[in-house]
């Protein structure tokens, strides 16, 4: 019988299946854009400082809805369904791939929330 994957490795995997990386990403960069041309436009515009903080603040709130619902939820061909559990085999396998094919997904995460941060951290200390 074969070893069981470190817990660390098993959760990376599972991250990596539900698409809670790439959810990371692809939030972390509309945010990013969003945040970015409201703190451009806004002034120009004669919106509110505080109307482009309040803004900010409910996209950094709402960062953690859009990684459970990626955890939770996955987009098909037929829609949206619930994310089924794995089966051991599966988890087996997406933990013996390669460094690079397991760490990619995880460097986009980190890439998306680092542009949120930035996005958020250019409005909040200006």
């Amino acid at each position: 019988m074969r070893e069981a994957p470190p817990k660390r490795r098993v959760l990376l995997a599972e991250l990596e299946r539900r698409s809670v990386f790439r959810a990371s990403a692809v939030y972390g960069a509309a945010s990013f854009v969003m945040l970015e041309a409201l703190r451009i436009w806004a002034p120009p515009l004669g919106v509110a400082p505080a109307a482009v903080k309040v803004a900010t603040l409910i996209v950094l709130l709402c960062y953690p809805l859009a990684l459970w619902l990626a955890w939770h939820y996955e987009l098909s061909g037929e829609g949206v369904d619930r994310t089924d559990l794995a089966d051991s085999d599966e988890i087996r396998r997406r933990t013996g791939q390669s460094r690079l094919r397991r760490w990619a997904p995880t460097l986009l995460g980190i890439v998306g929330i680092l542009l949120l941060a930035g996005s958020a951290a250019q409005i909040f200390l200006a």
